[in-house]
């Protein structure tokens, strides 16, 4: 709509009306119908929507999961590296969320557990969540993947941020202190690995080891980065225990030869602990262990 700026006589309105192709259209235009008629734009625009690689593998899977087939494992298997670590963090939080909320068949929404936990900064925070799950309360209780609701004691402060810095607490107060008997560093504070004495030091060793992976599972939910720098090992030995039957029956077919993983966990037996294998296991493998005169079962 413009106004006349150049009319003959003042007060009068000169209009002009211009039709406007709906987006897409000129797109459509040049694909072409089978009937001739203008095509809809192809999904998704790449040049206007940011692609989303971890959305697109959850639609990828939820068809496969309809109807399996080759071409989809393919698919699902190539979204899949091309993900990068944000994409890998929504991806998995999609997968959890779906896994406790998203297979139910109620048909109204199930309403979210309720989790609350009252936290003592001055207080040992160990004992804290021992308390915890005896009572079956806070970090202990049956279903933490609903509203988790933190307070610390004499503060009103309440929300994601309490959350995140009740967790790092934990992680930093409640485990990684040696005198605990739970997590040990071979590498000054680099990586920490499960204290192999905590068996005989820690009387409540199972249930803490318990309390870690509810930690860890919480902030797999909440999606928070933990000050807990486990091993890389750790996180493979948790990873393969999580592996299906039939991962498990394919790396058991997999031919290795005894001396071949001799060797590897060697080697992976230096990187955790370089001093014990420079004094021990270097020494062993280096010299005839016949002459020392022990009957060895190995």
């Amino acid at each position: 709509l413009r106004q006349g700026a150049q009319a003959a006589r003042p007060g009068r309105i000169s209009v002009s009306v211009r039709s406007l192709s709906a987006p897409g259209r000129e797109l459509g235009a040049e694909l072409g119908g089978p009937d001739g008629r203008p095509a809809p734009p192809p999904w998704p625009l790449v040049l206007r929507v940011p692609q989303d690689v971890a959305q697109a593998w959850s639609l990828v899977e939820t068809v496969n999961r309809a109807a399996p087939s080759p071409a989809q494992a393919v698919a699902l298997d190539a979204l899949s590296r091309r993900m990068g670590l944000p994409e890998k963090r929504i991806w998995l939080t999609r997968r959890l969320q779906r896994h406790h909320r998203g297979d139910t068949d109620a048909d109204e929404p199930v309403e979210p557990q309720l989790a609350f936990v009252e936290c003592d900064r001055d207080a040992d925070q160990l004992q804290q969540l021992r308390r915890q799950r005896i009572e079956k309360v806070g970090l202990a209780a049956p279903d933490i993947t609903g509203e988790f609701e933190v307070r610390f004691r004499d503060e009103s402060s309440v929300g994601s941020a309490v959350v995140r810095e009740l967790m790092d607490v934990l992680a930093k107060q409640a485990f990684l202190p040696p005198a605990h008997r739970l997590l040990i560093s071979y590498d000054h504070g680099v990586n920490f690995l499960p204290d192999p004495a905590a068996a005989f030091l820690n009387p409540c060793w199972q249930g803490d080891f318990d309390l870690l992976g509810r930690l860890l599972g919480l902030a797999l939910w909440h999606q928070v980065t933990l000050d807990l720098p486990l091993h890389p090992y750790v996180c493979e030995l948790l990873l393969e225990a999580g592996a299906s039957d039939a991962e498990a029956e394919t790396a058991m077919d997999v031919d290795d030869p005894p001396a071949q993983d001799a060797g590897r966990d060697a080697e992976r037996l230096r990187s955790i602990d370089p001093e014990l294998y420079k004094h021990k296991v270097q020494w062993l493998l280096a010299n005839d262990i016949e002459h020392l005169g022990f009957d060895l079962p190995f």
